[in-house]
């Protein structure tokens, strides 16, 4: 019995590898017929191009006192099937782009978000996109996948449902830095009377760059994430890639 079920083992992993290396050089030969480059990203017309922490690419553009930072924001794995309508699409080597092959017959598909800013009367001010019902919602449906409470097809179906759903809330500007907020603390608490909704920012580091002071703070309460600024705003992203 033992000698039978190690057979049909091997059989069985034989199958899964051929089909594995089938679909590899499938994917392979498609990336090289459609001239795909890796690690390729178009400048759009207004931006200015610069790399983050990880040497990524990212970009700026300034219109008055808005300032708009497209840079790293994650990356997913993608078969064929699923690159395919990827790569074809308009925002490719905008929005998205490839850096590198599988060997499970995926790749790598790395996408860049906006992030967008106002500075005026020396305090910066971020687009908050934060829906935390929605985000919640969108957790709680992904768990259902992972626990195979839901198929993939359900799940697509249900996160399409959750795209399309109002949830009454309205994006807005809101404070997360002004000059000198770091002069005598570490910290600073913007009140919910005094911003749209309440934010905790925390100093994380500061120091000279290339001649310039350059700050380094989280945000804690929403939109999580580690910012890094130097005083006369010539630099600023959000340094998703600290994490």
């Amino acid at each position: 019995m033992k000698t039978i079920i190690l057979t049909l083992v091997i059989i069985l992993n034989s199958i899964f590898i051929i089909a594995q290396n089938k679909n590899q050089l499938e994917l392979e030969n498609w990336i090289k017929s459609n001239g795909i480059e890796f690690n390729k990203t178009t400048r759009e017309i207004g931006f200015e191009p610069f790399t983050d922490c990880k040497n990524r690419p990212a970009y700026r553009k300034v219109i008055g006192d808005t300032i708009i930072v497209r840079s790293w924001g994650g990356s997913v794995a993608e078969n064929l099937e699923t690159f395919k309508k990827t790569a074809l699409a308009p925002d490719f080597y905008i929005k998205k782009y490839a850096t590198k092959v599988q060997k499970n017959a995926t790749v790598v598909v790395s996408f860049l978000v906006d992030d967008i800013f106002i500075w005026r009367n020396d305090t910066l001010y971020l687009f908050d996109t934060s829906n935390l019902e929605k985000s919640r919602e969108s957790i709680t449906l992904m768990e259902k996948k992972w626990r195979k409470e839901i198929n993939e097809g359900k799940y697509e179906k249900e996160l399409k449902k959750l795209e399309r759903k109002e949830y009454g809330f309205v994006p807005k500007f809101k404070a997360i830095y002004y000059s000198g907020i770091f002069e005598d603390k570490n910290g600073y608490r913007f009140l919910e009377h005094e911003n749209f909704r309440e934010e905790l920012v925390l100093l994380i580091k500061r120091g000279n760059e290339n001649g310039k002071e350059v700050i380094h703070f989280q945000l804690i309460t929403h939109t999580n994430g580690w910012y890094r600024i130097s005083t006369d705003l010539s630099q600023l992203e959000n340094t998703r890639c600290q994490y």
